[in-house]
């Protein structure tokens, strides 16, 4: 059976990489099996990563509550926290964190 697309766009990632670092688009795929992929562009085949949202749905925040997540990166200028999610890898309080900024509110329902 394939699996049916809930929701996709792009949102910005953070990356504490030396190189390439800092807040970057990326392209998210919310599937019905509750798979969180990202691809570096809409259309690649390549899965960058991918997260099992029901895995961690007790342990991922956005907005304000992302303020308990240790490492909270700073925002872009004219950016809210409120357009913010921390979704860690795996159920793990040790786990990477994923942090992802949404353009709006619109992005986050």
């Amino acid at each position: 059976m394939a699996l049916r697309i809930v929701k996709s766009g792009y949102l910005k990632r953070f990356s504490k990489s030396m190189f390439s670092g800092g807040w970057k688009d990326v392209w998210v795929v919310l599937y019905d099996n509750s798979d969180l992929c990202m691809y570096n562009r809409q259309g690649d085949l390549e899965i960058k990563a991918k997260i099992h949202m029901k895995d961690v749905c007790k342990r991922f925040a956005f907005g304000d509550y992302t303020s308990s997540f240790p490492n909270r990166p700073d925002l872009p200028r004219g950016s809210s926290y409120e357009h913010v999610l921390a979704i860690p890898h795996k159920n793990n309080s040790q786990a990477k964190v994923f942090w992802f900024l949404c353009r709006d509110s619109n992005d986050l329902q």
